[in-house]
């Protein structure tokens, strides 16, 4: 090895950008060097849709670093325009083009950050519509291009995940008609059907037109569609949103181990098969932190951190594990926040975990302070020792900040109970005294215990001829909302009416919350009643289950 550390990295942005200047800070004396394929080393690819729809007015504002900033400021060389062709990696050396003209440099260590490759569905007649990805700068300007010059305003937008659904915004922004395509019954397929509805929701009350289990089967000249539900549509182009898919062709040429999710096998320092080459963000396959699945979280938070410990591991011998990821994100859909992390009681079962879920609907901050709307929020545990594995949530400012709680928790391996006992910050303009992460603690922590076991109403509807349904709202809510029970009985009349409770079943009780349910759920249970279940998130969570 040379005196001077030589570390080469392919591929900038959040993964190798953050590798680069890690690197730098621990070592100055070693020659780092980085190189981009796109125009742009450094830039916030997560602001890109933000900038289509005038959220983020200065398009300089997304790049963050030039090849010049990172030489003036870290003696690091960055090559733009730089296609990697080749890793010798007996002779430790890369071969790439910039502008036609090859070059080889060699490396002691080599990182790759090339991140993934938007996904198209196969379309036929795809040469007869304007189509465009986001994943570069590049793909912005032309996105931006074509909305300028669009004569019908409308869009087709394939794809409801995070950047479908960040386009589809965008758009709704800029004044266009907007098609949401999803191939899957949901949009955010992978959260719990609930939490993908509210998105949907409100995707559809802010105007966006969601057609899921839906994809375009063939474009024809002009503009228009065929959809795979046989209906047509007219766009002036098409976004596709539709996921992305690792880029490991320089790796999978080098040699490299794949694993079975398609990406670079890494191990805990974030090393490939070749000791000395690491790999991080989108391209690699790392483990899920709670049930140590080989999976990918093409996520620019995991991409950052795997790349500063890979830049620290390359120059300091291997000193810094990474523990793998819950898959915490967020969303803002229009006024709402949607965030997770951890399991869904979904991918719980799709692992072969046991898992049971709570949910409750308290307000974002005191009920009494102006301004208070209410946070669904849903929390997986371990019926076993209730450590906490997962929890969604939808609403308005402040979700992000439970989910974040919830986050650390899975980290600290904490359980139900530890949640209920936390001290989180309180004043009326940011929570209640018990906050909701407290709240969901408690009903999952009465769940476990038995005091007041509930029952999901995915649960309720797939056994429904098992329960007889107690609706304990009042006469008002009944007729505005209607669900179908078996008797009606306000909880502030429960003691009195006892005598009306359906016998013969075991008994779900229903709110708005839950939180009235609970109520009456105690005082059946206190007056000989046995098995009386309480409907975890009421109507609330009934509706949005689509029940």
């Amino acid at each position: 090895m040379s005196e001077n550390k030589k570390i080469v990295i392919v591929g900038g942005v959040a993964g190798g950008a953050t590798a680069a200047g890690r690197a730098r800070r621990l070592d100055e004396t070693a020659e780092i060097t980085l190189l981009e394929s796109s125009g742009y080393i450094s830039f916030a690819n997560c602001g890109l849709p933000y900038h289509i729809g005038g959220d983020i007015p200065k398009r300089d504002a997304l790049l963050l670093r030039t090849p010049q900033d990172l030489w003036n400021r870290y003696r690091i060389r960055a090559e733009v325009g730089a296609n990697v062709e080749a890793i010798d990696r007996n002779a430790k050396t890369i071969t790439y083009k910039v502008a036609n003209e090859s070059k080889t440099i060699a490396y002691d260590k080599l990182i790759l950050s090339q991140g993934g490759n938007p996904m198209q569905p196969q379309v036929a007649g795809i040469e007869n519509l304007p189509h465009f990805s986001l994943r570069w700068v590049e793909d912005m300007d032309a996105i931006i291009a074509a909305a300028d010059k669009a004569q019908h305003k409308h869009v087709a937008v394939v794809g409801g995940g995070f950047i479908g659904i960040e386009v589809a915004e965008a758009f709704i922004e800029r004044k266009f008609q907007v098609t949401l395509l999803e191939f899957a019954p949901y949009v955010m397929p992978n959260l719990d059907a609930e939490f993908s509805n509210l998105a949907r929701r409100t995707l559809e009350e802010k105007g966006v037109k969601v057609r899921t289990q839906t994809t375009i089967q063939s474009a024809e000249s002009g503009g228009k569609l065929v959809l795979s539900d046989g209906s047509r549509l007219e766009v002036d182009f098409a976004v596709f949103a539709a996921g992305v898919r690792p880029e490991t062709s320089l790796a999978q040429k080098a040699g490299l181990e794949l694993g079975k999710t398609g990406g670079v096998v890494v191990n805990d320092f974030m090393q490939s098969s070749d000791p000395d080459i690491y790999a991080v963000g989108d391209m690699v396959e790392i483990q899920n932190r709670i049930t140590h699945a080989p999976t990918r979280v093409p996520l620019a938070g995991p991409a950052n951190r795997q790349g500063r410990l890979a830049a620290e591991n390359a120059i300091a011998g291997n000193r810094c594990r990474y523990r793998g990821a819950t898959g915490s994100a967020v969303i803002k859909i229009f006024d709402r926040t949607l965030a997770f992390t951890g399991l869904t009681e979904k991918a719980a079962k799709q692992a072969g975990i046991s898992a049971q879920a709570v949910t409750v609907h308290s307000n974002n901050h005191a009920g009494y302070y102006p301004g208070a709307e209410r946070i669904a929020l849903k929390l997986v545990f371990s019926p076993n020792d209730g450590r906490v594995l997962g929890a969604q949530a939808f609403g308005p400012d402040g979700v992000e900040k439970r989910i974040d709680v919830i986050a650390t928790a899975i980290v600290g391996w904490l359980t139900i109970y530890d949640l209920a006992s936390l001290d989180l910050s309180y004043a009326p303009p940011y929570s209640s005294a018990n906050d909701p992460v407290n709240f969901a603690a408690f009903q999952a922590m009465n769940h476990h215990s038995g005091l007041a076991p509930v029952i999901s109403p995915a649960d309720l509807m797939a056994r429904r001829g098992e329960f007889h349904v107690v609706d304990v709202r009042n006469a008002g809510e009944i007729e505005k909302f209607a669900f179908q029970s078996e008797a009606q009985i306000p909880v502030d009349q429960m003691r009195d009416r006892k005598g009306e409770i359906p016998t013969g079943k075991p008994l779900a009780l229903l709110c708005q919350s839950g939180q009235r349910s609970y109520i009456a759920q105690r005082i059946l249970k206190q007056s000989g009643f046995k098995d009386v279940f309480n409907i975890s998130g009421g109507y609330l969570a009934a509706a949005a289950h689509g029940a």
